[in-house]
């Protein structure tokens, strides 16, 4: 993904679609479909091979690929556990990639970051937690160097 031939909100429907998913509104799901704002955020987010993200929320993978293609290493951190295990069968050719299936404000960046220091976050997240993880790594121990938010209205 992105496939330059069908619209990108057409190809987010198909994935979901073709996985028998739906977003789960219980959880704040909305799922990015709009090709320029995946864009920005991937943009804003300065990334280079030297950066590790921590990507907040990945969803179906649609940020997560792009991240993966310009950074050198993708923390991906899922709640759902349908998605969490989607991405792992969607993505796994990703060597730079890997999905943990956890509540983000239950593990800390260092347990994610295996002895790693700087990292950035980016996120598209459900509005309800916004607050708390922008609380969450404003007051991590080990802080993130960048994070680029997108938040859900």
């Amino acid at each position: 993904m992105p496939d330059k031939t069908t619209p990108f909100s057409a190809q987010v429907k198909n994935l979901l679609r073709q996985s028998g998913l739906k977003a789960r509104k219980s959880l704040g799901q909305h799922f990015l479909i709009d090709e320029a704002v995946l864009n920005t955020i991937v943009e804003a987010a300065e990334l280079s091979p030297e950066d590790t993200v921590v990507e907040v929320g990945p969803g179906l993978g649609i940020l997560t690929s792009e991240l993966s293609r310009h950074a050198g290493k993708v923390i991906a951190v899922e709640l759902d556990t349908r998605l969490a295990s989607l991405l792992q069968r969607r993505l796994a050719s990703l060597s730079n990639l890997s999905v943990i299936n956890a509540d983000i404000l239950k593990v800390t960046p260092s347990q994610l970051l295996a002895g790693k220091s700087k990292y950035k976050v980016v996120a598209n997240l459900p509005y309800y937690i916004t607050s708390p993880v922008l609380r969450y790594f404003v007051e991590a121990s080990t802080k993130p160097s960048l994070m680029v938010m997108m938040v859900q209205k």
